[in-house]
């Protein structure tokens, strides 16, 4: 009886060490990959973007710590500093524009947007995907999972946000001219800003906040449904289609019709 007690306590141990060396492993490869982010190689810097995402597959209760780094990157590589003569307020290199193609945001903050967009957020853990004040033109979020995401000041001209999960997200103060948020799900969002152009095809805006602030020449609208949501805004130039307006209201507290969108 005592060989097997002693056995059993031997197979423990080891196993304890066996685990606490793997989340050294993982805990090495978490600190190299962030200080590779400062790499002027951009090789070396999308490297260290994808590192973490295994790192985060394979201990969990690291994704909190990951995703305050990963969006930390974003913001620090990627400020908008907005002045009198340039309010978007971009650096330069936070966009690539090759002969022939169109412009698109730089490898390494679209890689950093990848990431953060396919992981799991059943393990967050209360984390926040932070990406406010970041210049994130013509990112590509399609399909990606940012729910309460702060985008607060953001510059997301030309985004590509079709079927992104964004419910709760605060989109307050931004520049989206041009952005794509088809059939995006936008539950308890609130927007404010410029949407000149953007297409809200299909896009859902249950009790979300339109604020005052919301401009939205050429704006899209077809098949948007608004139900409960709050409108406080005049849609000018606005294109309304088929939009679902049941419950929806200005700050006023009156029901919103299409014609007190499209021309109020």
């Amino acid at each position: 009886m005592a060989a097997l007690v002693f056995t059993a306590l031997s197979l423990q141990a080891t196993r304890d060490q066996v685990r606490l060396a793997e989340q050294g492993q993982v805990t090495d490869r978490f600190a190299k990959g962030v200080e590779q982010l400062g790499a002027t190689s951009l090789s070396v810097r999308l490297g260290a973007i994808y590192a973490p995402e295994r790192v985060a597959r394979d201990s969990p209760p690291d994704q909190p710590a990951i995703i305050q780094v990963l969006t930390t990157f974003v913001r620090e590589r990627a400020p908008r500093t907005p002045t009198e003569g340039d309010h978007r307020g971009c650096p330069k290199h936070t966009g690539i524009t090759v002969q022939g193609t169109e412009p698109r945001l730089a490898a390494d903050l679209q890689a950093a947007l990848t990431v953060l967009g396919r992981r799991d957020t059943g393990r967050d853990s209360g984390a926040i995907v932070d990406l406010r004040g970041a210049c994130l033109s013509r990112a590509d979020l399609t399909g990606a999972h940012l729910p309460g995401a702060v985008l607060t000041g953001s510059v997301l001209e030309g985004v590509e946000g079709s079927h992104a999960d964004l419910r709760g997200a605060s989109l307050d103060d931004v520049v989206a001219t041009g952005a794509r948020l088809d059939s995006a799900d936008l539950t308890g969002a609130t927007l404010s800003g410029t949407f000149d152009d953007a297409h809200f095809t299909e896009t859902n805006l249950t009790g979300a906040h339109l604020e005052g602030s919301f401009a939205a020449h050429g704006t899209l609208f077809s098949a948007t449904n608004l139900t409960d949501a709050t409108v406080d805004t005049v849609f000018p130039d606005a294109h309304v289609d088929h939009v679902h307006l049941a419950g929806a209201h200005t700050s006023r507290n009156a029901p919103v019709t299409a014609l007190t969108i499209a021309r109020r």
